[in-house]
């Protein structure tokens, strides 16, 4: 790169943030079908990101539909399209 920086610049966290969690990035990369975002919503569910309410009725619509084992996925994929076809868009 020009100027002589870095590949990957370090951000120093603001001082007065409220949330003392660390923060993580992630890369997730797998073929179609692979549950990349079955494995995203079920790490978020279990951070306490996605409350047992909200889950119930992922797993409840899931299973009307006949995808009762996208519940996870549905965390990510919210748009009618994406559920209909099983696939993140």
């Amino acid at each position: 790169r020009e100027g002589g920086g870095e590949a990957f610049d370090f951000v120093a966290p603001e001082e007065d943030d409220a949330d003392p969690r660390d923060t993580i990035s992630l890369v997730v990369v797998g073929h179609v079908d692979a549950g990349k975002s079955t494995l995203n919503g079920h790490l978020l569910h279990l951070l306490g990101s996605v409350d047992q309410r909200t889950m119930h009725k992922l797993e409840k619509e899931s299973k009307q539909t006949g995808k009762g084992s996208f519940a996870f996925a549905w965390v990510l994929d919210g748009h009618s399209e994406e559920r209909e076809r099983g696939v993140t868009i």
